[in-house]
């Protein structure tokens, strides 16, 4: 629950883009040793693809507002 809200409340801020992206992508891969899931393979590509589209959702929500032209964000 700790990683998730740090994840959930991590924001650019003042950061470098690569700074933030480097302290999600931490908190990322902290997350992914806990969350074990045995499936198939299949499943697990779909699983993993999901995932991957959630982060990236994330990312670009944290972004300062100056990247809202490039992202197609309009407020």
């Amino acid at each position: 629950y700790d990683i998730e809200s740090r994840i959930f409340n991590t924001k650019q801020g003042s950061l470098s883009v690569s700074k933030y992206h480097g302290i999600l992508n931490e908190l990322w891969i902290e997350l992914d040793q806990y969350q074990t899931i045995r499936m198939c393979k299949i499943d697990a590509v779909a699983h993993v693809e999901a995932v991957e589209r959630g982060r990236i959702f994330k990312f670009l929500h944290g972004l300062n507002h100056e990247y809202d032209p490039i992202i197609g964000y309009k407020s």
